[in-house]
């Protein structure tokens, strides 16, 4: 069971760890860790519905595993910078 639950104020924490992680190759956990050192929490400790926000706002590039905004993303979950390069 999640330990924390899907609502506005874990909704605006779920925006702010986008904001850390995007532009960065950091795993989530890492950022999460980094945030909530105090507490110890994992992308585990979340509710899907929170980290399903969070992959409608980023999601990591599959080619070079930096996280971007979604909308720079194509199908393949590919950043534009990838795709240029190729």
């Amino acid at each position: 069971m999640p330990t924390i639950p899907h609502n506005e104020a874990n909704s605006q924490t779920m925006r702010e760890v986008a904001e850390e992680i995007t532009g960065t190759c950091k795993s989530l956990d890492d950022v999460l860790q980094e945030k909530f050192k105090d507490e110890g929490l994992t992308a585990t400790d979340f509710d899907i519905t929170l980290l399903g926000e969070l992959d409608d706002m980023v999601m990591e590039c599959q080619e070079c595993n930096w996280w971007c905004e979604t909308h720079d993303l194509d199908d393949d979950q590919i950043c534009g910078d990838c795709r240029n390069d190729n």
